[in-house]
C-alpha cells in the first residue's frame, strides 16, 4: 500500500509463502513457499522486484528462514534435520553447511561473521556463535521465559528480541553481544521486531497494527515515540517475523492471506496513512 492505501503485489502468481526477506540491496526478495504437511518448512526463492520473476533456490521441502549475507551473494537458510546451510543468491546447490541440526532459526549478523540463534526448547532462549563454530553456541538470552524472534540492528550492537517474561509478548532490546541493561520497547504487546537500516527506528506488531518507534543508539539506547502506522490482515507469526523493511525505511513486503491456502506478496509503500487490504496475496 501507499499513502493512498493502494496495495501493489510483487508476486505475478499466488503461493503459500512465508518469512520474506529484501536482499541488501532492495532488489530482491528471498522468501519460503511452505510444503504441504511441513508446517514453516518448503523451499526457499527469490523474487526479481524489477523483472517480477520467481526463481527457485532449494529442493526438498525442509527449508526455512532465509537470511541474506551482508555482501548478497548467498543466503542461509535453516534445514530441518541438519542445521543451518548456505546457498547462492544466484542458485545452484547448497554449498555448504554451517552445522549445529538444533537450530530453529539463526540471524546473521551484518559484518556476516556471528550467527544470532534459536534453539529447541520450552521455553526458548537465545544465543549467538561465530559462524566458523556454530556449533559452540554462547548463552545470550537464557530465562525461565520464552525468548524468540531475535533482530541485529545494522551496526550489529542491538539485538531486539520478543520475550513474554511479563505474562504476555513485548519487544525489548540488549546490547549485543554483551547483554547487560534491558530496554522494553513496545506497550501493551509487542512482536516480530525489525529495524530501519539506519537504526534509528524500530518496527513490531500488536496484533494487526504496525508501530514504528524511534530510538536512539548512540552513545546509547533510548526509546522514543511510538506511532501506529496502519492496520491490515496480514499473514503473523510470533516466533519469527512475518514481513520485511525496505533498506529506504519507507517499503515493507509483507503476505496476505491465510496459510492454509496459497498467498501472495505485498510492498507496503510509505506507510503513514491507515489502509486494510482485501485480497489474499504476497505484496
Amino acid at each position: 500500500m501507499d499513502r493512498r492505501g493502494i496495495a501493489k503485489p510483487i508476486a505475478t502468481e499466488s503461493r503459500t509463502f512465508s518469512d520474506p526477506r529484501f536482499s541488501p540491496d532492495g532488489k530482491h526478495v528471498a522468501v519460503t513457499v511452505l510444503a504441504p504437511g511441513q508446517g514453516l518448512a518448503g523451499d526457499i526463492w527469490t523474487l526479481d522486484l524489477e523483472q517480477a520473476t520467481l526463481s527457485r533456490l532449494t529442493f526438498g521441502g525442509l527449508h526455512q528462514f532465509p537470511a541474506w549475507s551482508p555482501d548478497g551473494r548467498e543466503i542461509l537458510i535453516v534445514k530441518r534435520f541438519m542445521g543451518l546451510v548456505s546457498a547462492p543468491a544466484s542458485g545452484g546447490a547448497v554449498d555448504s553447511v554451517l552445522g549445529n541440526p538444533h537450530v530453529l532459526d539463526g540471524e546473521l549478523s551484518h559484518d556476516g561473521r556471528t550467527i544470532v540463534l534459536r534453539q529447541p526448547g520450552v521455553p526458548g532462549d537465545l544465543y549467538y556463535a561465530r559462524r566458523d563454530s556454530i556449533d559452540r553456541p554462547h548463552p545470550f538470552v537464557v530465562s525461565p521465559f520464552d525468548e524468540r524472534s531475535a533482530a541485529l540492528s545494522q551496526n550489529d550492537r542491538w539485538l531486539a528480541y520478543v520475550s513474554n517474561e511479563t505474562g504476555r509478548d513485548e519487544v525489548y532490546v540488549r546490547p549485543f553481544p554483551e547483554g547487560g541493561g534491558r530496554w522494553q520497547v513496545s506497550t501493551a504487546g509487542g512482536s516480530e521486531p525489525r529495524w530501519r537500516r539506519d537504526g534509528q527506528e524500530l518496527f513490531y506488531r500488536n496484533a494487526d497494527t504496525l508501530i514504528a518507534v524511534q530510538v536512539t543508539t548512540q552513545p546509547g539506547f533510548a526509546v522514543g515515540k511510538r506511532t501506529p502506522l496502519f492496520t491490515g490482515e496480514y499473514v503473523s507469526n510470533t516466533r519469527h517475523a512475518t514481513y520485511d523493511v525496505h533498506a529506504d525505511g519507507q517499503h515493507f513486503v509483507f503476505v496476505t492471506g491465510d496459510r492454509t491456502e496459497a498467498t501472495d506478496l505485498i510492498l507496503v509503500q510509505n506507510l503513514f496513512s491507515p489502509a486494510r487490504s482485501s485480497s489474499p496475496g504476497l505484496r
